[in-house]
């Protein structure tokens, strides 16, 4: 059932059982309408419940409900919702002909959309059909479920229930057919006038083109007559507008901004390398003058190249990063070891007498290098 339907048969189950909309909304000063749940409706929620609970049973809604009504702070909210839950929870267990659905925390903690609305149609139909046994002395869901027909009533029935079933079909098709008839009228109509359309431009056309060979040839007679000098054959499109003037125009602009575009996709193509060289440094640190690497020294680096990882490269996996680095001392410390170890990177052996591996020769500083090669500083301002 669509939530439109649930709506028009919980509001009528609110009236039957007796609920008065215009008190409610004097009293509540909300208003009461089958549409009041479709968001979230705290105050309406309460009401209603109050209203359902009071109607299935009042001595125990009485004593349910006799710390937490009415609703005035914030502990009396939670209490109420406490014993709503508690008990449509009861009533889910020993009645399963209720056919509640699965009741949560969330439903009461944000009243309101279909499933709210779902409980709320279960849940009065339920009471509805409490008060109807109680009051009336009979049992409805028998009636429902099993009506009372006889032998002679029932072949009068079936045949008056297809009558109104042919009666209903042949009115739909009724209907469908008149309106296939007027969207064909319709379509027609606007064929014929675009049929017209059509034929009335194409007579304008052929009159302006005949108005313009005129005029071509009144030009060229008046030409010959003056001693002007024209073309042999002159046609009607030398003087006809200049479309495959600004299309040569345009065609050459977009054939302009496509070779800037290759060129800028060349260019990126191009610096693509340095881009990735550039991204791969990541961190840069300096010792200040006069300090020497040690562990703690080291350390603090690492710590430093961590923090830097995880803030500009979120995409990497930080605990799966290969460190290379040579075996100086403070770099193959104990404390050293297990910093490292403790980030969960993999170190990378570094052969012994290896120069080939040393950091200042990778590719990076290979332009630096060959920039400073044979030149001597005799201080750091000189650098």
């Amino acid at each position: 059932m669509d939530v439109e339907a649930m709506n028009t048969v919980l509001f009528t189950n609110l009236q039957l059982l007796g609920m008065d909309i215009i008190a409610m909304e004097g009293k509540y000063h909300i208003p009461f309408s089958k549409d009041m749940f479709n968001l979230p409706n705290k105050a309406g929620s309460e009401a209603v419940l109050h209203f359902l609970f009071d109607r299935l049973n009042p001595s125990l809604f009485k004593e349910q409900f006799r710390d937490c009504w009415p609703v005035v702070d914030r502990k009396a909210e939670m209490q109420f919702r406490k014993v709503c839950n508690t008990w449509l929870s009861s009533i889910q267990a020993d009645n399963p002909d209720a056919h509640l659905p699965r009741i949560n925390a969330s439903l009461l903690l944000s009243p309101g959309g279909r499933k709210f609305i779902h409980l709320l149609y279960k849940f009065s139909s339920y009471v509805l059909t409490q008060a109807m046994t109680k009051e009336h002395g009979y049992d409805m869901r028998e009636d429902l479920t099993y009506p009372l027909l006889n032998r002679s009533s029932f072949g009068d029935i079936m045949s008056t229930a297809l009558e109104d079933s042919c009666l209903q079909l042949h009115a739909s098709c009724f209907e469908q057919l008149h309106l296939t008839v007027a969207a064909n009228r319709k379509w027609r109509e606007s064929g014929d006038e675009l049929v017209k359309t059509y034929r009335r431009l194409s007579r304008s056309k052929r009159d302006h083109e005949n108005e313009k060979r005129q005029l071509v040839n009144t030009l060229a007679e008046n030409a010959q007559k003056q001693g002007l000098s024209l073309p042999a054959k002159r046609t009607v499109s030398m003087f006809d507008s200049g479309e495959d003037i600004y299309s040569r125009h345009r065609g050459k602009r977009m054939e302009k901004a496509r070779s800037k575009w290759d060129e800028v996709h060349k260019f990126s193509e191009d610096m693509r390398d340095k881009r990735n060289i550039l991204k791969g440094v990541i961190l840069v640190d300096f010792l200040s003058r006069g300090e020497t690497v040690n562990s703690d020294s080291y350390i603090d680096t690492l710590k430093r190249l961590w923090a830097r990882i995880v803030r500009v490269r979120s995409d990497m996996d930080i605990g799966n990063v290969l460190l290379l680095h040579h075996n100086a001392l403070p770099h193959t410390s104990v404390i050293t070891r297990e910093t490292i170890a403790s980030f969960g990177w993999i170190i990378l052996p570094h052969p012994s007498y290896s120069p080939d591996l040393a950091h200042s020769d990778y590719h990076l500083f290979g332009s630096m290098k060959q920039g400073l090669r044979c030149k001597h500083y005799e201080n750091d301002l000189e650098v």
